[in-house]
């Protein structure tokens, strides 16, 4: 007698597809029409999108993809190693001098080699200040030569007051693992007097965001389809580093980070204002969609 196909529930088959990557499900879905009529279920794609990252429930605004080109993409994602995303700086809540702009923190400072390096950063002796003039041009007194590798904020006598710098992600849609803000140590300013190191110039916290934000925002408002919690920020030239415990989905292809409150002086001044200074700024994970 004829043998009749086995044809499992949808249920069973939706069971085992959550255990596949993402060449597998391809595969499957292209072996047979009962499997195919199951994945082309948005609730699947969206149910295995679910266990590979997070991603929020609701985004302001249609996906460049749909739900089963996207679970595909970030299934492929994971299998390569993180890139950089940061593609060009958009925009800062503020600019002391039109040279330290924020298009400087995409590239490392020529300041902080070890803090590139990954290494544990140490306060610059004597010997190191001066190594340092001889190469870097962050030090107005090298005069034709100068080019700051930081942006800095305005100054201001309010510690608890912010600033964000606004970056363009390298895709509409990413995947991202991990982000970081290195402070700027000014090595070539007098050292503080409270912790005999050069001036740093870190916020208290900080708190990545996520989405399109239209206009140059004054306020630095706009459409936020994600964000990291709020983190605390060492005073240190060290930076924060926030590895994402899963990768996060985000749609929109802007980035945001928001530097919250001040801790350092300016030392040419018993009494200098406060300000927020960035060497260095980075985004990892994956583009999904150009």
């Amino acid at each position: 007698a004829e043998k009749t196909p086995l044809v499992l529930q949808a249920e069973v088959c939706t069971s085992v597809f959550r255990y596949l990557d993402a060449a597998a499900m391809v595969c499957v879905s292209l072996s047979c029409k009962h499997y195919a009529e199951i994945l082309s279920k948005d609730d699947e794609w969206k149910a295995w999108l679910a266990m590979l990252c997070d991603m929020p429930a609701q985004p302001p605004f249609h996906p460049p993809l749909t739900l089963r080109q996207l679970a595909l993409k970030v299934g492929s994602a994971l299998m390569q190693r993180p890139e950089m995303l940061a593609a060009n700086v958009i925009g800062a809540s503020s600019v002391d001098q039109d040279v330290e702009d924020a298009s400087n923190v995409l590239k490392w400072s020529e300041c902080a080699p070890d803090v590139r390096q990954g290494g544990a950063h140490q306060s610059m002796t004597e010997e190191g200040r001066k190594e340092m003039r001889s190469r870097c041009r962050c030090d107005p007194a090298v005069g034709a030569r100068y080019r700051p590798c930081y942006w800095s904020s305005l100054p201001t006598d309010d510690a608890a007051s912010n600033e964000w710098i606004w970056i363009k992600l390298r895709g509409v849609a990413c995947l991202v693992s991990e982000v970081s803000v290195y402070p700027y140590e000014a090595y070539w300013q007098p050292r503080d007097n409270e912790t005999g190191t050069c001036p740093i110039y870190s916020p208290q916290a900080l708190q990545w965001e996520f989405g399109h934000f239209g206009e140059v925002p004054e306020g630095g408002e706009g459409d936020v389809w994600a964000a990291t919690d709020r983190v605390n920020v060492p005073h240190g030239a060290e930076g924060k580093r926030v590895r994402l415990e899963r990768p996060l989905l985000v749609l929109g292809g802007e980035a945001r980070v928001r530097l919250l409150g001040r801790v350092q002086r300016q030392t040419f001044e018993s009494m200098g204002e406060y300000y927020t200074c960035v060497q260095h700024l980075s985004v990892a994970g994956w583009s999904l969609q150009g």
